[in-house]
């Protein structure tokens, strides 16, 4: 027997013996929206995963990691301001001297390339396709006396706006260092290091 005809048939022994007939099953959850080809978070998005899939910012065996060449590449492929991310020469500057350069950049009182946003805002500008990049800055020292590295990455959209905000883990991030994972700011900066300042520029 069909099992339309079986589901029919047990309805009407279920109303004649007085049964109550189980609750309907709750539809599945609908999938996350995909982010739209051509709109700026596509743009963002394919930046981040074209970097963090790259090779050559994998970390090496000697513990080189590249997240400042990572983030700058990145910004650079949104048409981002480069001057701060930069040395003189254009050399991408590490992750402490970008972090320095950027707090300059974002004096209130200049007319800088780059503004600070707090968290929230960060992951909202991300949510519309515009690079936001989160720095921190080390100011401790290794063994032989060296300043230690800082750390930087990109704000990464959401599939799901507000989700990373509702569950207190905004923003999320494009990481790239050590690890190459997408996952909150928070774990992906260090709990000991300095602050994590982000930034995204004025201009748009």
């Amino acid at each position: 027997m069909p099992q339309q005809e079986r589901d029919f048939i047990g309805g009407i022994l279920d109303r004649f013996m007085g049964r109550t007939p189980p609750s309907p099953r709750p539809a599945p959850p609908k999938p996350p929206p995909a982010i739209t080809p051509g709109t700026s978070q596509y743009e963002l998005t394919k930046a981040q995963d074209d970097a963090r899939n790259n090779p050559a910012f994998a970390p090496r065996q000697d513990g080189t990691t590249f997240c400042n060449r990572a983030t700058c590449e990145i910004v650079q492929r949104m048409k981002g301001p480069m001057g701060a991310l930069t040395y003189p020469k254009g050399e991408y500057a590490v992750a402490n001297d970008a972090g320095r350069y950027l707090a300059i950049d974002a004096k209130p009182d200049r007319p800088g390339q780059w503004r600070v946003v707090p968290p929230e805002d960060a992951q909202r500008l991300a949510n519309e396709g515009i690079v936001v990049v989160g720095v921190q800055r080390n100011t401790g020292r290794d063994a032989q006396g060296g300043h230690k590295h800082g750390h930087m990455a990109t704000v990464r959209p959401e599939l799901i706006p507000g989700l990373a905000q509702s569950l207190g883990r905004a923003p999320i991030v494009n990481n790239i260092g050590a690890r190459r994972t997408i996952e909150p700011g928070e774990t992906a900066f260090r709990e000991d290091g300095g602050p994590v300042i982000y930034y995204t520029p004025r201009r748009r």
